[in-house]
């Protein structure tokens, strides 16, 4: 029996995985990594990435609904939409991307 694998993916399109069609919707990098992963372990997959996700898309809703899941694996890419809003603010930006990875 192979041994169960919680994988969580948060973030914004280069997770979600715009830009990677596949029949039905979009794939990624993470659903990759999970196909992957699979081969050793149970996965159990959940992209809670969407498409324009900026920090404090990660830090409400995502970051709750990863947690519930108490996963044993998480990934966090996110980050150049807030630097195309006008209100970017760096400091922000890294106050939030260190909570969420906290």
């Amino acid at each position: 029996m192979r041994c169960q694998l919680r994988f969580a993916a948060l973030g914004d399109s280069t997770t979600f995985g715009v830009g990677d069609p596949v029949h039905g919707g979009w794939r990624g990098w993470a659903a990759l990594l999970a196909d992957a992963l699979d081969e050793s372990y149970d996965v159990r997959f959940t992209n809670l990435a969407v498409s324009g996700g900026t920090t404090r898309d990660v830090l409400d809703p995502q970051l709750g609904s990863a947690l519930a899941q108490r996963p044993d694996l998480a990934s966090l890419i996110v980050g150049v939409n807030d630097t195309m809003k006008s209100s970017w603010d760096p400091v922000l930006v890294r106050e939030r991307l260190l909570a969420a990875a906290a």
